[in-house]
């Protein structure tokens, strides 16, 4: 069995490493239980593969870090930003840096773009999502 180090970056990317992932397991648990107004709309949107059948995870850790919204069919992350935001513009800048580090596209929207104008949202989204594959059967063949 191949070493968690021979593993290609990629797949890795989504993942919290295991030390920091003791720590962020209870938060994100908390945030998934308290979701602010525009994360609870925008989840009703993405939650069982509501957007271009992708699969999305809310209040997901990677590395550090726990991101609102994660597709890894896409390596997309999808972040909502409250008021707080405005003020903490450095801790975003790294934080989207080392998301991207990882391989992963990092697109932002405000409360405000969420709450007022949904489609807008789900458009850009969708944008960014990769193809799905074509439909397969139950045996893996594809359909025709």
């Amino acid at each position: 069995m191949p070493s968690e180090d021979a593993e290609p970056h990629a797949q890795r990317a989504w993942r919290a490493e295991a030390g920091t992932w003791s720590v962020l397991r209870q938060a994100a648990r908390d945030n998934r239980a308290k979701p602010t107004v525009a994360e609870a709309m925008l989840w009703a949107r993405l939650r069982h593969r509501g957007l271009e059948g992708s699969r999305f995870r809310r209040q997901h850790a990677i590395g550090r870090f726990i991101v609102d919204f994660y597709c890894s069919e896409a390596n997309l992350v999808v972040e909502v930003d409250g008021p707080i935001h405005r003020y903490q513009e450095a801790e975003d800048t790294e934080r989207e840096a080392e998301l991207e580090g990882r391989g992963l596209r990092v697109i932002r929207f405000s409360n405000d773009e969420v709450m007022t104008d949904m489609a807008a949202v789900l458009r850009r989204i969708a944008a960014h999502l990769t193809p799905n594959p074509s439909p397969t059967s139950e045996r893996g063949t594809q359909r025709l």
